[in-house]
């Protein structure tokens, strides 16, 4: 299994909606470590994927980070440029959103990542699923060297 740590979204809502990113990761073969704010831990305890619990200043972050790494990849659902120059200084090779400078930090880059589809309710209380978001969660994860573009066939 490929070791692979994920940086959470900050927002409680937002690290619920990436369940769905976070399974489909696992049953492709990644092994996944989760990290992020402090609470990530009660809220993912049920699922088998260790935690590091974000605490402190930056450069607690960055130890608790390194510490985890060995070895492992980084994936920041997170969109901010402080999480990209954690995981940088870490030594944690790691892809995200390509904005506001992160593209200089992230070894790849990615144009967007949408993690589930959303939950409502109105005023009268009734949940509706999906009004926002994908139909359906397709994951995509390339681990190779990209190689140079091919001429197109007649």
């Amino acid at each position: 299994m490929t070791p692979l740590i994920v940086r959470l979204p900050n927002h409680l809502g937002d690290a619920c909606m990436s369940i769905a990113a976070l399974d489909a990761l696992a049953a492709a073969g990644y092994a996944l470590t989760l990290a992020g704010r402090p609470w990530i831990r009660s809220l993912f305890d049920a699922y088998p994927w260790p935690t590091v619990a974000l605490t402190g200043s930056r450069r607690d972050h960055i130890h608790a980070l390194n510490a985890a790494a060995a070895g492992a990849r980084g994936l920041l659902f997170t969109n901010s440029f402080s999480t990209a120059l954690e995981f940088r200084l870490a030594g944690i090779a790691a892809t995200g959103y390509a904005r506001g400078g992160r593209s200089l930090l992230a070894e790849r880059s990615s144009v967007t990542l949408i993690t589930g589809p959303s939950r409502t309710a109105d005023i009268e209380m009734t949940l509706t699923i999906g009004v926002h978001g994908p139909a359906r969660l397709i994951v995509l994860v390339c681990d190779s060297t990209p190689q140079t573009p091919r001429e197109p066939r007649p």
